[in-house]
């Protein structure tokens, strides 16, 4: 359904045909709009023209990085065989298929056939610098942006480009990629590898939280802006400039450009494609190029407005006296900009970006644009800053990044939002229609991974995390629809590693704890990251991080980080380069130091070059007696390697727990489970872990035999220890307690079942207990015997 020109609802499908392709028509090439701006020196906008120079003399003033030129050999060589079939082979197998219905799996296997062929086509392309038209035609498909979209801007557009189309590009942008992180500012977050969506969440979160501070004297705004069709509206001619302002070998922008000016796309609109359309600007989403072409762009908004900060024409925001400026975050087209009051550095952010705006393509879309003010501010510059900068004030409950950043009780805010989330991927999951197997692998693939985000930036309450496992307990025993209901087994013990018993789900609080720790670990290895420097200079500016201590009025988000600090401690230790980052007695830097001994405020300031001779190469003992004791001075007296002037290395953090000395969130859970793991391993331990190299197994038998051995299986003896009233006798011969023996083994219709059964066992051997008896079985029978029995069972 969707509204026609009158706005009435209509289902006729020549109707939503010729609204669809309207629409985009005038979205990819809209009418009387060229993508060269010579043409506007042809019809005489000498003010556009004018307002292109200013920005391009400010990006221009900015000294920022570029791409090396003698780089540009090695990222336009001719690829080779190889290079081409690997590239191929990191293309998701069934991924999204081009317009023809064919998948990268096709081509990976038959690559013998069509090997050689598509290696020359690409080479001729590296010589041609032309893509081939066959390649170039696309189909858009639509995705629902809501739930009952009426509109086709409801709909985002997702390019099917043909196999070998994604190919080349997925090949230019493995050739870039290396050489983004080197010149995208550290305000664009994403794309990046090493970046992350939630050091932008951070930075927006403590922004705020400074803002409502009555401390916080600068009367302030922090602008989220909505880029309106970012990637629809990029004009091309701007985005080649960008591309050759950050030397992007030409080769590749006249590869980029080429298919860009010619290719053509279809709608389509239920399953059928309609109305060719040639852009004229715009980028295709899911080209694996388009996500670096799209940040290059922005880049230049970057240096825009960071030398238009270095000269004075606006001038920011610092959160604290000895961090650093901040005017503007990055992350994809959503954007975030800081700055003051003032009538002037206002008209200038409002100015910078309407001219970067004609001149891009990218405009704020003013609808969907959201304004918070420092405490600072009275009524006269919010009207101020709303009037000029065309937003909104936000109410309550707005989101960044999908995240709420604007309650006093965010946690709680997202805890809630979190929580509804998962009650409505539930309330569409039929759990007595799954086997609970299937039930395991939905908990794990889809509902552990709903609070990751959320975990990242913030710990829930232990409150919220007992009713998402409560939840998750429900589903997984299949008693959704009933508020009591009896657990065969502890959540605690599902969640315990398969090593332990257990069937592996995530620890939610642990899990909360290993991802925060990250941020611990960011903190103390002094990356540099803003955010990182921001909470340095805002919460321990005259000390170092390993001495800060949490008060009363700092944010929720660094109380979480000092709680966990002390975690971190006694887990991580520097490797010595030069010494010139390491303070000899507050950090740990050998084996016997003890940051529980008090030392003088002098003696914490020592830097362990400073306790070095550096012209002897030997270690200045006098300045060691000062602040160490007889054995640790000693110890360090023996220590190798010493520190060097010319150091090959620089002194290195690591974290004790992981092999290759990084921390990473897996390692950090595995150490906190070790913390809580039992030293005693059961016999039932034993067996689940024997079970686990049984052949031929499917998991739901696998999952019954778990439950057989964990007393997960509501036998009636099982339920008679829980409600007395409950009768332990079993129904089918009355003899005898229904145990799980009994009622697999020795009752007479399950020993009829065994007798008819190919497997020949005999029960009268078996022991008494399930354990014991399930490892007799192992042990008797044969491979293919083993088979049949689980299944028998």
């Amino acid at each position: 359904m969707v509204r026609d020109d009158d706005g009435l609802l209509t289902g006729k499908d020549n109707i939503i045909r010729k609204q669809f392709v309207q629409y985009f028509k005038q979205l990819y090439s809209p009418t009387g709009q060229t993508d060269q701006q010579e043409d506007m020196l042809e019809e005489g906008d000498s003010e556009a023209v004018t307002e292109e120079e200013e920005l391009w003399q400010i990006i221009n003033r900015h000294q920022g990085a570029k791409i090396q030129t003698d780089m540009h050999a090695s990222i336009t060589r001719m690829p080779d065989f190889h290079e081409i079939k690997q590239t191929l082979f990191q293309m998701g197998p069934d991924k999204c298929p081009g317009p023809d219905g064919i998948t990268a799996r096709f081509y990976q296997q038959n690559w013998q056939v069509f090997g050689e062929e598509m290696v020359q086509q690409i080479r001729k392309i590296f010589v041609e610098e032309v893509v081939p038209e066959d390649w170039l035609q696309c189909a858009v498909a639509l995705i629902p942006k809501i739930d009952e979209p009426e509109k086709p801007s409801e709909y985002r557009p997702i390019s099917i480009g043909n196999v070998a189309y994604r190919l080349l590009m997925k090949l230019v942008a493995n050739r870039l990629r290396p050489q983004m992180r080197k010149v995208i500012a550290n305000q664009l977050n994403a794309f990046i590898k090493g970046r992350s969506i939630t050091d932008n969440v951070i930075m927006v979160k403590e922004a705020l939280h400074s803002f409502n501070k009555k401390t916080f004297k600068q009367k302030s705004f922090l602008l989220k802006a909505d880029v309106s069709k970012a990637f629809d509206k990029l004009n091309w001619h701007f985005l080649a400039k960008a591309m050759r302002h950050l030397n992007v070998p030409a080769k590749f922008i006249s590869i980029m450009m080429s298919s860009y000016q010619r290719a053509q796309v279809s709608i389509n609109i239920n399953g059928r494609g309609d109305g060719f359309i040639t852009p004229t600007r715009g980028l295709r989403q899911g080209c694996p190029m388009s996500p670096y072409a799209f940040i290059m762009a922005m880049e230049l908004m970057s240096r825009m407005l960071d030398q238009a900060e270095k000269e004075g024409i606006i001038k920011g925001v610092k959160l604290a006296h000895s961090g650093p400026t901040i005017t503007h975050l990055l992350y994809a087209d959503d954007l975030v900009l800081m700055g003051n009051t003032s009538r002037n550095e206002l008209e200038n952010f409002s100015g910078l970006l309407r001219k970067f705006g004609k001149v891009s393509g990218l405009l704020m879309n003013p609808e969907k644009s959201k304004l918070w003010m420092a405490k600072a501010c009275g009524q006269q510059d919010m009207d101020r800053t709303v009037q000029i900068m065309q937003a909104g004030m936000a109410e309550g409950g707005e989101k960044y990044l999908g995240i709420m950043v604007d309650s006093n009780r965010t946690s709680v805010a997202n805890a809630k939002m979190l929580m509804d989330k998962m009650n409505s991927k539930l309330a569409g999951w039929k759990s007595h229609m799954l086997s609970h197997a299937g039930r395991l692998v939905l908990i794990k693939s889809v509902l552990m991974s709903l609070p990751v985000y959320y975990m990242s930036v913030e710990c829930l309450p232990k409150g919220i995390i007992k009713r998402m496992n409560s939840l998750m307990a429900k589903f997984f025993w299949g008693k959704m629809e009933k508020n009591r209901y009896l657990a065969p087994v502890a959540w605690k013990k599902v969640c315990r590693p398969y090593e332990e018993g257990g069937l592996g789900v995530k620890d939610l609080q642990m899990f909360g704890e290993a991802l925060f720790m990250k941020l611990v670990w960011e903190m103390m290895g002094g990356s540099d990251k803003m955010w990182v420097k921001v909470c340095r200079a805002k919460y321990c500016p005259q000390i170092d991080f390993w001495d800060a201590k949490p008060y009363s009025s700092s944010s929720a988000m660094w109380r979480n980080i000092m709680n966990l600090k002390g975690e971190f401690k006694s887990n991580v230790r520097w490797i010595i380069g030069d010494g010139s980052k390491i303070k000899a007695v507050a950090q740990p830097w050998f084996n016997d130091w003890d940051i529980s001994e008090q030392r003088t405020m002098a003696a914490r300031k020592k830097m362990v070059a400073d306790m070095f001779d550096f012209d002897t190469g030997q270690w200045r003992e006098d300045a060691l007696n000062e602040v160490f004791n007889s054995v640790q001075v000693q110890n360090i007296m023996q220590m190798h390697p010493k520190p060097a002037r010319q150091a090959v290395c620089p002194d290195r953090l690591i974290w004790m727990q992981s092999k290759s000395g990084k921390y990473s969130v897996r390692e950090g859970y595995q150490y906190l489970l070790q913390q809580t793991r039992e030293n005693t391993i059961d016999a039932r331990v034993n067996m689940w872990q024997k079970l686990q190299k049984w052949k031929g197994i499917v998991p739901k038998v696998k999952l019954f035999l778990w439950r057989l051995i964990s007393g997960g299986l509501m036998l009636a003896q099982n339920v008679h220890r829980r409600i007395n009233r409950i009768s332990p006798m079993c129904q089918r011969c009355n003899a005898e307690n229904e145990y799980e023996m009994h009622c697999f083994f020795f009752c007479q219709g399950s020993r009829a079942v065994w007798f008819g059964s190919r497997v020949g066992l005999r029960t009268q051997d078996l022991p008494l207990n399930i354990v014991e008896a399930l490892q007799y079985c192992s042990t008797v029978l044969k491979e293919n015997d083993i088979q049949e029995f689980s299944y028998t069972l």
